[in-house]
């Protein structure tokens, strides 16, 4: 039964009153005191308490921000895996990441550490951590790190192009010209291998 004229979509019965759902959904007795409309989803209802996210929940949710670009709440959604999961690596990896990518270079060299503590063996993190350390001028680490990544990753190929530019800078041509070569004969990324190939050329002349 419906009072289309009034705007009105249903007549309920709630605790034993009948109350009407106007079109935009609220609710109103037939005195007319209007109430919300009840949703489907427990969390949207005013004052209920919602599940607290777990920590891997967390970290899809700073990742997928990561993703997006927005990285003010992808920070948030990692520093909170990391509270309610404890140390993780990958974790602690997107943190780094996150703060490099706003600029944040001293802390995120910070956390790219925690991230090889945590986890010795992440190759990813041996190599960011070689990339912020070289851009704050720690050369010499920067160059310990780039050789571990190879160390616990021999086939992350990349690594090669950071540590030969490095190499360079620091005067050490002939290393350098090896690990150059080592990416030009199985790297995949075309950028770098033009860019390797005009080491070589340079090293030819």
């Amino acid at each position: 039964m419906a009072d289309t004229t009034h705007g009105l979509r249903a007549i309920l019965e709630q605790h034993g009153a009948l109350l009407t759902r106007r079109a935009d959904g609220r609710l109103c007795d037939r005195a007319g005191q209007l109430y919300f409309d009840f949703s489907a989803e427990p969390e949207s209802v005013p004052g209920a308490v919602r599940r607290p996210l777990t920590a891997d929940e967390c970290y899809r949710s700073g990742y997928a921000a990561e993703q997006a670009g927005q990285f003010k709440q992808a920070l948030t959604g990692y520093r909170q895996a990391l509270n309610l999961g404890g140390p993780d690596a990958e974790a602690c990896y997107g943190l780094a990441c996150v703060l490099y990518s706003l600029g944040r270079k001293e802390a995120a060299a910070e956390r790219f550490r925690q991230t090889v503590e945590i986890d010795p063996g992440h190759a990813p993190g041996w190599n960011s951590l070689g990339i912020v350390l070289e851009e704050l001028g720690e050369l010499e680490d920067a160059l310990a790190a780039y050789q571990t990544a190879l160390q616990v990753a021999p086939r992350y190929d990349e690594v090669h192009c950071h540590l030969a530019d490095l190499l360079e800078r620091l005067d050490r041509n002939k290393e350098a010209e090896q690990h150059w070569r080592a990416y030009a004969s199985r790297g995949t990324e075309a950028g770098w291998l033009r860019y390797a190939a005009t080491r070589l050329r340079r090293a030819a002349d």
